[in-house]
């Protein structure tokens, strides 16, 4: 992102009123900004999870204001190719349209498709320069926070009040505590593949789903056999916690995580879609491809 703040830094601040995203981006902020102090406000809690969810996707639509300008630069004309090819291909929606939500998707094309030895996304572009783009404080907090998450795979504990629910990690049996505005019935050790932002400071000390959940239906087993042969294989990170990371944020390509939704959609629901099998078994998946991106694993689960 350093080439791209030097041509922002030449570039005169009053042209940039004449790009119409960013006129928008800077009316949006102001309105934020107002509304996040109304929303501080409200000590009920049965709003918070509403509220906290509100404000993350607010902060992360006026991140794409900025992003929509800076996406025609030379440097990031791979990945746009990237997220060209995965629209048509994926056609975000839900079923039975698709069973990438557009949530995974945006998620996905704005935080963890990158580029470069530095792993730069799109949004970690702008939030590089958020000094020059006029972003504020909190929004760049909010944005950072929402860049560094990941898909995580974790297994339900309890119901909790407030329409709250405890979840536990699988590969680290770190528990959340998680507001959730869905309204999917609460069933004990069912399977989430979701992607969790943390709580915002003076409003809520719940995690806030950000993603509907893609309900597992293989089982806990196989799934923890699944995480631990795959992040063996993962070079340049020393712990077992970064190399999950970057496993659950990266794949092993950029497509890996949309090309398994894709192939293990098993059903929906309003609130849920379900997915069937694993990501290196192919016989696993209710649908199968031959284009390459999941790759097998030689394993011997169906003995």
């Amino acid at each position: 992102s350093t080439k791209i703040a030097a041509q922002l830094k030449k570039i005169d601040p009053n042209k940039l009123w004449t790009v119409p995203e960013y006129k928008l981006f800077v009316k949006s902020q102001k309105k934020f900004l107002k509304n996040l102090i109304k929303i501080k406000k409200d000590r009920n809690l049965s709003n918070a999870k509403n509220n906290q969810h509100k404000i993350y996707t607010d902060a992360i639509d006026l991140g794409i204001c900025l992003i929509e300008p800076i996406s025609c630069f030379p440097e990031f004309k791979k990945i746009c190719t990237t997220i060209r090819k995965a629209k048509e291909t994926y056609m975000p929606s839900w079923p039975p349209i698709s069973p990438v939500s557009i949530s995974a998707y945006n998620s996905w094309c704005q935080f963890d498709l990158c580029s470069g030895i530095d792993k730069e996304s799109l949004a970690s572009c702008v939030i590089d320069i958020n000094q020059i783009l006029g972003m504020d404080s909190i929004v760049t907090f909010l944005l950072n926070a929402a860049q560094q998450s990941r898909w995580g795979i974790y297994k339900v504990i309890k119901k909790l009040d407030n329409d709250g629910v405890l979840l536990e990690e699988l590969i680290n049996n770190k528990q959340y505590e998680c507001h959730t505005a869905n309204k999917h019935p609460i069933t004990l050790d069912e399977l989430w593949l979701v992607r969790i932002l943390p709580p915002i400071n003076d409003l809520s000390d719940r995690y806030t789903l950000y993603t509907s959940p893609y309900v597992l239906q293989f089982g806990e087993e196989r799934w923890q056999e699944f995480l631990q042969r795959s992040i063996v294989s993962v070079k340049n990170k020393n712990s077992l916690e970064e190399k999950y990371y970057k496993f659950m944020k990266y794949g092993k390509s950029d497509y890996y995580w949309l090309e398994f939704i894709f192939q293990a959609y098993n059903g929906h629901t309003n609130m849920v879609i379900y997915l069937r099998g694993l990501p290196d078994v192919s016989i696993s998946r209710p649908h199968v491809s031959n284009n390459g991106i999941l790759k097998d694993h030689q394993s011997n689960f169906l003995s």
